[in-house]
């Protein structure tokens, strides 16, 4: 989505100043106040500036074609993805993030003692049902613990991210 938004904002910019620099341009080689006299009702252009005033409406009414277009199409995806089966029944269901206090989680053992009461207090609530600890949710895209073992070997029983 980032480069996507990146590319509209330049996009959006690249018309801004291209829209914007035609008529500027027409002015730097009349005088203002000629260009301004000749402007009135009735009066005559030159067939340069007739063109380039045309191109301006023409292609000003197809970026506004192509930006309606896009966004029907845009709102249409939208509407679809309302109606994407998930997978999973998402009523009656509640996340929360817990982070513990990197001062009392020393070993991968308190770590351990922590989640499990976590869950024990979790599954007391009245009306739960169950409780679970995930790292990822579907569809939350929420990785809060960022361990990373790109390129480096773990002894077994020395999990990546423990504290030791």
């Amino acid at each position: 989505m980032g480069l996507r938004c990146c590319s509209l904002r330049s996009f959006a910019v690249a018309a801004g100043v291209i829209f914007g620099l035609a008529p500027a341009l027409q002015l730097r080689e009349a005088g203002v106040h000629e260009t301004l006299k000749a402007s009135g009702r009735g009066a005559t252009n030159s067939r340069r500036s007739q063109w380039v005033r045309r191109s301006l409406v023409v292609s000003e009414v197809a970026l506004a074609c192509m930006l309606l277009v896009g966004a029907g199409l845009l709102f249409r995806s939208f509407i679809k993805l309302l109606d994407v089966d998930l997978g999973f029944s998402p009523e009656r269901v509640i996340s929360v993030r817990i982070d513990p206090d990197r001062g009392t989680v020393t070993s991968q053992e308190t770590f351990n003692a922590y989640v499990n009461e976590a869950l024990r207090l979790a599954r007391q609530i009245p009306g739960v049902q169950s409780a679970a600890i995930a790292n990822r949710l579907p569809l939350g895209g929420n990785n809060s613990w960022s361990i990373g073992a790109s390129g480096k070997v773990y002894e077994r029983g020395t999990p990546p991210g423990s504290v030791q």
